[in-house]
């Protein structure tokens, strides 16, 4: 009869191959958030031409004509608040200008000359000279030592405190820290230490209150100044600052759109346009299936950490007692199911990989753009993806399950599959395309590989079933012994 030795042996094999499995779909994960971080870079940028290919000018003309187009009323509104804020910084320059600290910051704050100026250094200094002459008391262990046991209260201590202090070490340390304290600040007492360290304590906060007081003056004339020069910049710029924030709220704008708004954005845009819209659909796209893939990877992931964490457990009550028979058939669970998923694992991260690539690599945003232009089509952006790439897709019984909309594009208009055709006509009547539309269809001649022999719910219930035996074991050792 087999032991739990034996046992323990297969439970290391199904957990390296478990490793195997976690290892293959973390690394895919990762390079689908590289794809998916190139796919917002690529947004951002399309974002960044679309608004400079619109808003060529601040123009009012222009202006108008660009809110128009993209049926956007704010851009105009965004246009009437920047030249009311031109107006409000003239009028603050203006005050600037006439004001009295304004006019004299070549007095006041010139470095070696500057009223202000110099007064706030002479502050300065003169606080950290108070500052020094208070570092030799606070940093000075004796002093604080003593002062730390209020030994300048000494008189005030209890009959008790001085007997004890007699009969302790504590009077030879109070009497050693007492004469370097004497010596280094030149008094007859302690108390009078005191005194002096109290006395500069109020030097240095009155010199605190004065250099406060000159970094105010300071201050006011300095922030009139840099106010000044901030205005004079952006007025002195204002045809590009109003450019500039003219297209950052065009670019906004299509930001905030859907996948229905680009499109019908894309419909009334001008035809240069349209591509780079299109460009901005198909991001939209590829992030949301990269969405979608990476829901299915983490499913996955999940799954095989729950398998190995399953089997850990039980390896590890093995171990107590490895000698012991191992009752039941634990193959299934440890050898054919981990095998099993295995090559599942190895088929499906392919695919996983073969859909990533070809939505990754995915370009040709000029048939895209005819695509979105024909009222008569309604195209799946995976099509797209599909017919551009270089690998067939995988069957659909497996991508309809990863990206759901598959499933629903194809039953809401009666596909039984594909119709890559209509993709491949309207492409050409666009115009030369560096695509070959012939290669990359995807069919259903994988769809037999999709049976994996046992599917999660089965292998859930031979993994319960397994540890149900193992308590069942332990139970009739523990009743026999």
């Amino acid at each position: 009869m087999p032991t739990k030795r034996d046992g323990i042996n297969m439970a290391n094999g199904a957990l390296a191959s478990y490793q195997e499995q976690l290892d293959a779909l973390d690394e895919e994960s990762r390079e689908l958030d590289g794809c998916r971080e190139q796919a917002e870079a690529t947004l951002d940028n399309t974002l960044e031409q679309l608004a400079r290919s619109l808003v060529q000018s601040s123009e009012h003309d222009v202006v108008e004509a660009v809110a128009a187009e993209l049926d956007m009323h704010t851009l105009l509104v965004a246009r009437r608040d920047f030249e009311r804020r031109r107006d409000t910084n003239e009028r603050r320059r203006a005050v600037l200008e006439a004001d009295s600290l304004f006019l004299r910051r070549e007095q006041l704050l010139h470095p070696e000359t500057g009223e202000y100026a110099v007064e706030r250094a002479r502050a300065r200094a003169s606080l950290e000279a108070a500052r020094a002459e208070l570092a030799r008391f606070e940093e000075f262990e004796p002093y604080t030592w003593l002062r730390a046991r209020g030994f300048e209260q000494r008189e005030q201590r209890s009959a008790l405190k001085r007997f004890w202090n007699a009969v302790t070490l504590g009077a030879h340390g109070e009497r050693k820290r007492l004469e370097q304290c004497l010596d280094r600040f030149g008094h007859a007492r302690f108390e009078q230490c005191v005194a002096e360290h109290a006395r500069l304590l109020e030097v240095a906060r009155g010199r605190e209150a004065s250099l406060a007081h000159w970094e105010g003056r300071y201050g006011e004339v300095q922030s009139r100044v840099d106010e000044h020069a901030e205005l004079a910049l952006w007025l002195d710029n204002y045809d590009a600052e109003l450019l500039k924030a003219l297209r950052a709220t065009v670019a906004d704008f299509v930001r905030a759109l859907d996948r229905d708004g680009l499109s019908a954005l894309h419909k009334r845009a001008r035809p240069a346009a349209r591509p780079l819209i299109a460009k901005l659909h198909a991001q939209h796209e590829k992030l949301r299936y990269y969405g979608g893939i990476g829901e299915y990877l983490r499913t996955e992931l999940k799954d095989r950490r729950a398998r190995s964490q399953s089997i850990s457990r039980v390896k590890r009550k093995w171990s107590a007692k490895p000698w012991a028979a191992l009752y039941g058939n634990k193959r299934k669970w440890l050898k054919t199911v981990p095998e099993m998923k295995r090559k599942g694992t190895q088929k499906r991260v392919r695919w996983i990989k073969t859909m990533r690539a070809n939505i990754h690599d995915y370009d040709d945003y000029d048939a895209y753009s005819a695509f979105l232009y024909d009222d008569e089509l309604e195209f799946l952006p995976y099509d797209a993806f599909a017919i551009a790439g270089e690998e067939r897709m995988p069957y659909e019984g497996f991508s309809g399950q990863v990206l759901s909309d598959i499933t629903e594009f194809r039953a809401e208009h009666g596909q039984e599959k594909p119709d890559y055709s209509t993709l491949r006509a309207c492409a050409r009547r666009a115009g030369p395309t560096e695509t070959d539309w012939d290669v990359g269809v995807c069919d259903d001649e994988d769809a037999d590989e999709g049976d994996e022999g046992v599917d999660d719910a089965e292998a859930a219930l031979v993994a319960s079933a397994a540890l149900a035996e193992l308590a069942e074991d332990d139970e009739a050792l523990a009743d026999a012994s």
